[in-house]
């Protein structure tokens, strides 16, 4: 298990390091998807040409806006096209195994 906390540890640096660079940087926020953000979630998948991810899903959120998203049966993820989240689905993949770890 500490294997996926030092992941998650060099992941967070990752991103610290990136809003270093790209300042101002607005906080991130890890979290499960409740029903009102369907309409978010189907136009982030509009905005990355993919289908709607379906069951549980765990999402991105920076200043406030859903960037990124990872179905947590699928594997899954979406993300913004226009905004810079390659770091931020990485961070979501260790999150989603990790949660996968935990509940083993």
């Amino acid at each position: 298990m500490s294997g996926t906390y030092t992941r998650l540890a060099k992941a967070s640096f990752a991103l610290m390091r990136f809003g270093r660079q790209n300042a101002p940087m607005s906080p991130i926020l890890i979290r499960p998807a409740v029903l009102s953000d369907r309409r978010a979630l189907i136009r982030l998948a509009e905005l990355d040409s993919a289908p709607a991810l379906l069951g549980p899903v765990l999402l991105a959120e920076v200043g406030g806006s859903i960037v990124a998203a990872i179905g947590l049966r699928s594997g899954t993820t979406i993300a913004d096209p226009f905004v810079p989240t390659a770091d931020l689905v990485k961070l979501l993949s260790l999150h989603a195994h990790s949660r996968e770890a935990l509940a083993a």
